[in-house]
């Protein structure tokens, strides 16, 4: 497995950019810190003050960043093979495959865990075994 953390001019693919992508390897019990890969990268839309105030992520952070086609064939390499791990999937995979799109021309296609559904489902389930027994 891989995690995986985008960090992106707004929440909306079509229109806003990805300004930062890291990753790190995982196996079921072990974190690989030494895995752990980081590109900052020159967006090609403007910061919001919005999402500068979620990320952090400012105009000096990435003023000597490359465009996205610089690094995006490493990111996927550290991709491939592996399952992918996020948090809100819609939105990390959304950006992707715009990314994809806009470089390559085609989709991608990898197998996705998303962390916000799963703890979504434990919530309901956690709710209803709440509700049957008291």
């Amino acid at each position: 497995m891989v995690s995986l953390d985008l960090e992106t001019t707004g929440l909306i693919s079509k229109e806003d950019t990805i300004i930062s992508i890291g990753a790190v390897n995982m196996m079921s019990h072990r974190i690989q810190c030494s895995s752990a890969k980081y590109w900052m990268v020159q967006p090609s839309s403007p910061l919001l003050s919005e999402s500068v105030t979620i990320h952090e992520i400012t105009h000096s952070d990435i003023a000597d960043s490359p465009d996205l086609s610089s690094c995006f064939e490493a990111v996927l390499q550290s991709l491939a093979g592996k399952v992918v791990v996020v948090h809100c999937a819609s939105i990390e995979r959304n950006f992707l495959y715009q990314a994809a799109q806009k470089l390559y021309g085609q989709d991608l296609y990898f197998p996705m865990i998303d962390t916000l559904e799963l703890e979504n489902t434990i919530l309901k389930k956690t709710s209803i075994l709440a509700l049957f027994l008291s």
